[in-house]
C-alpha cells in the first residue's frame, strides 16, 4: 500500500481527515493555500476553504473519494511546481495585503 502526497481540505467538522497519516514519520497541514478564487462563488466553504499537503494512509479509491480529498501529487516535478506556485500565490497575496496596509496609512496622513 502506497502513502502518496495528496492535496486535501479539513473535513466538515474542521478536522484533519482520518485518512491522512499523522504519525511522527509523516507530515500534514503543509503549504496551506485558499481553494477559492477572488470574485467568484466559493468552491470550498468554511472550514474546507484551505487546501493543504499531506501524506495519505493509502491510495485514492478509483471509484470515488471523500469531499475533503482534492488531488494527488504523483511526481517530484509536480510537487516542486505545486510548492512554487503556492509560494508565488502567497507572495502575491502578501504583497497585495502589504500594499493595502500602506495605502491605509497614507490615507490617514
Amino acid at each position: 500500500m502506497a502513502q502518496p502526497i495528496v492535496k486535501y481540505t479539513l473535513n466538515k467538522k474542521g478536522q484533519v481527515p482520518e485518512w491522512i497519516n499523522t504519525s511522527d514519520s509523516s507530515f500534514a497541514g503543509e503549504h496551506p493555500i485558499t481553494g477559492n478564487k477572488t470574485g467568484y462563488i466559493p468552491k470550498y466553504e468554511s472550514p474546507q476553504d484551505t487546501i493543504y499537503l499531506g501524506i495519505a494512509s493509502g491510495d485514492p479509491d478509483p471509484d470515488g473519494t471523500p469531499d475533503d480529498y482534492v488531488g494527488i501529487i504523483t511526481t517530484k516535478a509536480l510537487l516542486q511546481t505545486y510548492i512554487t506556485e503556492t509560494g508565488s500565490t502567497l507572495q502575491r497575496h502578501y504583497n497585495i495585503k502589504q500594499l493595502h496596509q500602506q495605502l491605509l496609512v497614507f490615507k490617514h496622513l
